[in-house]
């Protein structure tokens, strides 16, 4: 949200969802203030969070084992490889931020660039306009 100063406007940042307990259980306390999807499809829970490097990694599952992953990264702090043989890449809106797609067959990732972090949702289940919501 914002507040008018009149001369100037400032920006406060406020969180815009909240993480449930059973998640909060899982999720590293040293991770406070990380960022977390503020929307999960329903069936999906947090399954496993962990840090790889200076990456922070998120592993959502639902009853029928389908997965989907957020990694939130530093900039330039990892590189994506991907099979691009038949994929589709498109550029994508993400809240207001451009961000890109690829998707083949049932794989679809979703990759953008905000506050200095670089964030990647990927999965084998879920389509692609399911994921930006997610984002």
């Amino acid at each position: 949200f914002h507040i008018d100063h009149g001369e100037y406007i400032e920006l406060v940042p406020r969180e815009t969802g909240s993480i449930d307990e059973e998640s909060k259980e899982i999720i590293p306390q040293s991770w406070e203030g990380t960022y977390y999807p503020t929307f999960i499809p329903e069936g999906y829970t947090l399954l496993e969070a962990y840090e790889g490097g200076s990456s922070k990694f998120f592993i959502f599952s639902n009853d029928k084992g389908e997965t989907f992953d957020f990694t939130v990264s530093p900039v330039g702090a990892t590189k994506t490889g991907i099979d691009n043989e038949n994929m589709i890449v498109s550029e994508i809106d993400i809240n207001g931020i451009k961000g890109s797609s690829w998707e083949k067959e049932e794989t679809c990732l979703l990759i953008w660039v905000q506050y200095e972090q670089q964030f990647e949702l990927y999965s084998d289940f879920i389509e692609i306009n399911k994921l930006k919501k997610i984002a």
